[in-house]
């Protein structure tokens, strides 16, 4: 009889169970996230090709991919996923994580079983010959999205890439790289890696959600390299909080309400009413950046409800960076202000190793704080996400605990 090992209980090195614990979703459970991720005995995923590893999950960070994951909408992940091998009738979130090496494909040469490493989400397939030419990996046809297009890290075991794995610091600890060190990853791509838009000292940034993960993360970096943060949040406690975290300023969004798709052109009396709210957000961003400056750079992930006044605000030659759409995927914008005043409209999805890495540099040796300010266990992980659909999120990052149980 195989012998199965519970959470936190760490088999011989190298030696793999048939069965593992896992958070799964399944087509009956599509909804909610509370409701559509239970914790269940699944088979440890195989090697299935030369550049796979087997990792053993310590701990998983949490994001907007599990929401989408659980609803089965726009995406029905189970049957996507089986168009790329994923041959299951449940399907497995998470996107980030950190862990051990486990076990490794033939080809696999700069890990060793036994390697402490950080997951990035972004998967794709080695032999694919634009990735051979020299194609950046998220331009090819085989790139994926770990814990959405793959199964994911919220289990005991995650297959992945070799390329998708960075060695972790010794003193960055499991949960800490699990999930702020990705966060920190992503929106340093988000404002520092598009060509021509880098982030610059003295820039003033739109951030959304500043007190959440994607919101904190921007507020560090721009602190880091000098830009000065604008943060929109939805209540005071979280303005205080951005605050404390360096923002130059804060906007409360309750105080305004022309959220959502623009009004119809023709209707007069409508686009008046937005319009003047829409003025009277660029004039408290004015207020709290202390002139008269749109800014550089807008991080976009509300999507639906705040698209057209990142459009609106972003400065001529400026760049609104999207990376979801928590509140909703069909967004309205007015395209004029793209071309008469040469804005940009950039979306970012996932990140690498390599921006791992960029990552680990930029936080050792600074004054980065990646405690996360909760952190649940596997069983809690529908209810973390749902915490996270109805907006009742702790400030800053989460992460779950998989096989960290101390």
């Amino acid at each position: 009889m195989d012998k199965f090992y519970d959470l936190g209980v760490r088999p011989p090195l190298g030696t793999v169970p048939k069965t593992m614990l896992a958070c799964c979703i399944r087509k009956d459970r599509y909804g909610t996230p509370a409701t559509a991720m239970q914790m269940e005995r699944v088979p440890v995923p195989e090697i299935l090709g030369d550049h796979d590893v087997l990792i053993y999950v310590m701990a998983a960070g949490i994001n907007y991919n599990g929401i989408w994951a659980s609803s089965g909408v726009p995406v029905d992940v189970i049957r996507h996923c089986k168009r790329f091998g994923e041959d299951n009738d449940y399907f497995i979130p998470g996107s980030e994580g950190s862990g051990i090496v486990w076990k490794k494909g033939a080809a696999v040469t700069d890990l060793n079983v036994g390697d402490e490493v950080v997951v990035s989400v972004m998967t794709w397939d080695s032999s694919d010959p634009d990735i051979i030419a020299g194609l950046e990996p998220e331009n090819s046809p085989s790139y994926r999205v770990l814990g959405y297009e793959r199964n994911g890290t919220f289990a005991q075991y995650v297959r992945v890439n070799a390329a998708q794995c960075v060695k972790k610091p010794i003193d960055i600890s499991w949960l800490e790289s699990a999930g702020s060190l990705g966060g920190i990853a992503f929106v340093h791509k988000m404002i520092c890696g598009q060509s021509g838009m880098e982030l610059k000292e003295n820039d003033p940034v739109l951030v959304w959600g500043g007190a959440g993960t994607v919101g904190l993360n921007t507020l560090k970096i721009c602190n880091h390299y000098g830009a000065r943060a604008i943060a929109v949040v939805s209540n005071q406690e979280k303005a205080e909080f951005c605050k404390e975290m360096g923002a130059h300023g804060v906007i409360d969004r309750s105080k305004f309400a022309h959220w959502g798709r623009l009004p119809e052109i023709n209707d007069d009396n409508a686009t008046h009413a937005w319009m003047k709210e829409m003025k009277a957000f660029a004039k408290a961003f004015y207020e709290a950046l202390g002139e008269k400056r749109n800014p550089r750079i807008v991080v976009e992930h509300p999507g639906e409800d705040t698209l057209p006044t990142s459009i609106f605000m972003v400065d001529r030659h400026g760049m609104v960076v999207i990376c979801g759409a928590t509140t909703g995927y069909y967004a309205s914008l007015d395209l004029r202000y793209l071309w008469m005043r040469a804005k940009r409209l950039q979306g970012c999805h996932g990140f690498d190793a390599q921006d791992v890495q960029t990552a680990i540099d930029l936080v050792q040796g600074n004054d980065f704080d990646l405690e996360p300010s909760r952190t649940f266990s596997l069983a809690e992980t529908g209810n973390a996400h749902q915490m996270m659909l109805d907006n009742k999120i702790p400030t800053g990052n989460m992460v779950v605990a998989v096989n960290v149980l101390d």
